[in-house]
């Protein structure tokens, strides 16, 4: 492929050059029609003045006389001449070789109003008018007005000066202001420009300034969005290698503590079931045990989760049948702890394709979630419904809510405003309920916080 080695035309020349050239374009025009106006106005003056000087000359035998012809000469700038229709020189301002030379030229009677006529060096442009000699005469006679070309285009240059000195000061006015134009135009692209090789060398500068609110500021502004957006992202890679880092050894923790973790829950099974029988009251404190164990282990699945990427097994499910066997699995933490539990599940809930295991893991989060924010006992409520698209799972507390200032803050990972946690439970949620097609959100109440996820009824 062959590239042109010329150098690009800038923005500057893009927007003056075609103007500069229309504009000369148009002068030209305008300086070819003005010569040929003022040629046309020349002409018609003379042709005014030969009717004067015919009206003049016809009184009183003033066209043969010699002595008169010299006197109008001085006045009209021109040498005359009074021929017959055989072209004879009757009375002329010639010499008398001139006067030959004319009378050679016009042999025949003038056809034409004007004709051009050279005798000797010089050009004159010849015009005619019919012109009495005497009262009553029969053949017809002229006078000539023999106007020299040179003063003709004087003439005509005065009068087109004028007009051709405004048509190009009209272009250098134009090309002048182009030149500005193009200059206010080019000097924010030029910015904008740099700023990008800037951004492109990995450089960080401040956001370009908006000026206007053109085309050229609006596109400052997309540029200093775009440079915005950049930036943020750099600050989520950042953060997102960080997490990385920290997720891999998290997850190395969370498997080197998962084989004693389930040690620890059989001897606990086992120990319950021997107590069951001989101490109903340590049986009770095993439980909170295996609880806490529990516990554990969703923290260790979370761990995993955030370290690890998400993958799901999606199959038609009930969600009610889901949240009924946390529920269920939480019963006895929760009584203990003193919270009441009100199930409001919509009865005929569509089945939707879901990961049953990581589904459980969201809602038992949010379990856990709201159990902790009411440390003195409250009430807790788990509600679904359906909608067209999609089905609703709702958990309210009575807790103490969500400062404003970690509104913001909630669901990214190892972030938390509890002692001991770990920070990980609605991040790692939000990202199972997203991979489903799905959401989760919270919301403040009067009392407590409302936690809602939702999962579509099709699969995405």
């Amino acid at each position: 492929m062959h590239w042109s080695s010329r150098a690009p035309m800038g923005i500057r020349a893009k927007i003056v050059l075609p103007f500069t050239l229309l504009f000369l374009a148009t002068l030209l025009v305008v300086a070819f029609l003005a010569a040929r106006v003022a040629a046309h106005l020349v002409e018609e003056r003379i042709q005014g003045q030969m009717a004067d000087l015919a009206s003049v000359l016809s009184h009183a035998g003033f066209a043969r006389n010699p002595d008169v012809l010299a006197r109008v000469k001085t006045i009209v700038g021109g040498e005359l001449a009074t021929v017959d229709a055989r072209g004879a020189v009757l009375a002329s301002t010639l010499d008398a070789a001139h006067a030959t030379a004319l009378r050679a030229h016009l042999q025949a009677a003038p056809a034409e109003p004007v004709r051009r006529l050279d005798l000797g060096a010089r050009a004159y442009r010849v015009t005619f008018a019919p012109v009495e000699l005497r009262m009553g005469q029969e053949q017809p006679a002229f006078v000539c007005l023999l106007t020299p070309e040179a003063e003709i285009e004087a003439a005509t240059r005065r009068a087109t000066q004028p007009i051709l000195i405004a048509a190009v000061s009209g272009a250098v006015a134009v090309m002048v202001l182009g030149y500005i134009v193009g200059h206010r135009l080019a000097r924010p692209v030029e910015s904008l420009a740099l700023q990008a090789r800037h951004l492109a060398a990995g450089q960080a500068h401040a956001p370009l300034a908006v000026r206007t609110r053109d085309e050229v500021g609006k596109l400052a502004e997309a540029f200093n969005a775009l440079l915005e957006s950049l930036r943020a992202a750099e600050e989520r890679l950042v953060a997102s290698e960080r997490l990385a880092a920290v997720g891999q050894v998290a997850a190395g923790i969370a498997h080197e503590v998962r084989n004693p973790l389930s040690g620890i829950k059989m001897s606990a099974q086992v120990l319950r079931r021997r107590l069951r029988e001989l101490d109903p009251a340590a049986e009770e404190n095993v439980t909170v045990m295996l609880s806490e164990v529990s516990r554990l282990e969703v923290i260790i699945d979370d761990l995993l989760t955030f370290a690890r990427p998400t993958t799901l097994a999606p199959e038609p499910g009930d969600l009610n049948a889901v949240i009924a066997d946390v529920l269920d699995f939480m019963a006895r933490q929760l009584e203990h702890a003193g919270i009441a539990v009100r199930r409001e599940l919509a009865a005929g809930l569509p089945a939707v394709p879901l990961d049953a295991p990581r589904v459980r893991q969201v809602v038992l989060n949010l379990v856990l979630n709201a159990a902790e924010a009411m440390p003195n006992g409250g009430t807790l409520v788990a509600r679904t419904r359906a909608t067209e698209r999609e089905v609703v799972a709702e958990f309210d507390d009575t807790g103490h809510g969500i400062p404003p200032d970690a509104a913001g803050k909630v669901f990214e990972p190892f972030f938390t405003t509890k002692r001991g946690g770990s920070g990980l439970g609605l991040g790692v949620s939000r990202t199972l309920i997203e991979a489903h097609g799905g959401s989760l959100a919270f919301e403040p109440l009067n009392v407590g916080t409302r936690f809602r996820f939702t999962l579509p009824r099709k699969a995405p």
